[in-house]
């Protein structure tokens, strides 16, 4: 069964109040340390697996060593470097007590200033 209600109706305005408290409470969690930690920790789990992988290809005679190679220290390493990076970031703000901030929450903090790839209006 569907309802329609006008936008200007008082209960669509308390729902959609109820519906962004909501999200800013979602987005508090997952933007907090507990997740990042534990995105680190399943990061360092799959360079674990990819890890092992890589070894299980290099002894056996079909394993596909680079594939192995280029999976273990260009996916998983990756992954756990961006984790590792969220993590400061995340730790970093939520101790804002410190001048600047550790070295790690520097780098992860800064932006990228990155020259235009593609720019049309220059020959």
């Amino acid at each position: 069964m569907v309802f329609y209600a006008p936008a200007s109706h008082a209960e669509v305005r308390k729902l959609s109040l109820v519906k962004v408290d909501f999200a800013k409470r979602v987005g508090d969690i997952v933007d907090g340390p507990q997740v990042s930690r534990g995105l680190v920790v399943l990061a360092a789990f799959n360079l674990f697996a990819e890890l092992r992988s890589y070894l299980l290809a290099t002894n056996t005679a079909y394993g596909n060593e680079e594939l192995a190679f280029a999976k273990t220290f260009g996916g998983a390493l990756s992954e756990l470097i961006a984790a590792s990076l969220k993590l400061s970031l995340v730790l970093g703000m939520k101790n804002n007590s410190l001048a600047g901030g550790t070295r790690m929450y520097r780098i992860a903090a800064r932006p990228l200033d990155l020259p235009p790839v593609f720019n049309p209006t220059v020959p």
